[in-house]
Order: structure tokens, then C-alpha cells, then sequence
């Protein structure tokens, strides 16, 4: 079983250096719920791959002010609370030949049960 303390410590990895964490920023006004997550993914420089489990969700519209640069994890918590939302399902792929190392699954709160 995996620790959230092995789960924040992958996200942590970076190609450059183990040891800094993969920083995000986000300042966005009203910005569709799927385009705030690409822009993670793309800060994370690919690294990470996150999906909806409810695509309708996609749509919903989100602002968010991170004030600056944001570890990963952080935002993801950020975008969570303010969409109503968690993580579902986490995947390491840091030892597989797949191009993202991480991959998430955010789901509705009210699903989680």
C-alpha cells in the first residue's frame, strides 16, 4: 500500500533534481475546469497526468488566484476545494516507459462516499 507520504515525495521528483517540487501558478478568472487542469499538466512539463472521472464536469468554470508559484500538490488541493473535488485514483509510473510519471483521477466529493 501506498503512504501519502510516498505519494507527495513522487510528485516531488523532478528530471532535473529529486528534491524540488514541481511548482505551479495559477491565475485564472473563469477559466473551464479542464483548461485549468491541462495548464498544471503542462507547467508540470508533462510529468503528470490528471483526468475527470465525470467528464461533465469539464465545463465548470473556476477562479483561482495561487499568488504565485504553488507546489503541485498544492494547486491540486486548490483546484479540489474550489471545484468540489478529489482524488480518486493515483498512479506512479516513474519506473514504466509511459511519458507521464504521475497520473490522477479527480472525481465529485459527493461521489466518494
Amino acid at each position: 500500500m501506498i503512504t501519502l507520504l510516498e505519494i507527495l515525495l513522487t510528485a516531488a521528483v523532478s528530471a532535473s533534481s529529486p528534491l524540488v517540487p514541481r511548482m505551479v501558478e495559477l491565475n485564472v478568472t473563469e477559466f473551464r475546469l479542464d483548461d485549468v487542469l491541462q495548464s498544471i499538466e503542462t507547467q508540470c512539463r508533462d510529468a503528470v497526468r490528471i483526468t475527470l472521472a465525470d467528464r461533465s464536469q469539464s465545463t465548470r468554470k473556476l477562479t483561482i488566484q495561487t499568488n504565485g508559484k504553488i507546489p503541485f500538490w498544492s494547486a491540486i488541493d486548490r483546484v479540489c476545494d474550489i471545484a468540489e473535488l478529489d482524488v480518486w485514483r493515483f498512479r506512479d509510473f516513474r519506473n514504466c516507459r509511459f511519458p507521464a510519471r504521475i497520473k490522477l483521477t479527480i472525481r465529485t466529493l459527493k461521489a466518494s462516499g
